[in-house]
């Protein structure tokens, strides 16, 4: 299960831009979502990150540096058939993940994929917090500490959530050594 570290590193580079998002075949193009149906609110946002942030994880450590966890977040409106994936990834002191690469880098970007049920489909792009980006000395961007990231779903009737699963893959790194990339699938679990 904590396999799940490998889920970190796709989330980070396929954030706010979407690059490296890879939309499974039930769910439709983001691009051609509304504005207003693919804005997470902020206060929602919010309270989803703080409820994430507060979620029991395992601790990183250097031999498994990412630790990640998936949860779904129904809408809190009964006439909404909505709701949000959210990932929380926490990586080991010192250690990072990579978001969007140039395609000549050594090293391996990020990149995530939900895959959900035919009754179900990605509204607009993962979200996280600006604060959770960083740059390496060379102006490569990477994620570190404990982050959060979430997106819309939106379903209709005969929708199960405990079929949604995310695809990560993604490589570690710290100053001295990289992993070897790695590829992870993971079921997002449904929260209380």
């Amino acid at each position: 299960m904590w396999i799940l570290a490998v889920l970190a590193i796709a989330a980070f580079s396929s954030c706010n831009s979407g690059v490296n998002d890879q939309s499974s075949e039930s769910s439709t193009d983001s691009s051609t979502d509304s504005q207003a149906q693919t804005e997470l609110s902020s206060n929602r946002q919010a309270e989803i990150e703080q409820a994430m942030l507060e979620e029991e994880i395992r601790p990183p450590t250097n031999r498994q540096p990412v630790s990640i966890i998936a949860k779904w977040f129904p809408s809190n409106s009964k006439t909404t058939n909505s709701g949000i994936v959210a990932i929380r990834m926490e990586f080991a002191a010192g250690w990072h993940v990579y978001g969007e690469l140039p395609a000549d880098s050594m090293f391996r970007s990020t990149k995530i994929n939900l895959n959900l049920p035919s009754s179900a489909k990605a509204l607009g792009k993962w979200v996280r917090q600006e604060s959770s980006i960083s740059r390496d000395e060379e102006g490569l961007e990477y994620y570190s500490g404990d982050i959060v990231v979430q997106r819309n779903i939106e379903f209709q009737s005969g929708f199960d959530a405990s079929e949604m699963t995310v695809s990560i893959s993604y490589q570690a790194c710290n100053d001295s050594i990289c992993l070897p990339p790695r590829d992870v699938e993971i079921v997002v679990e449904k929260t209380n």
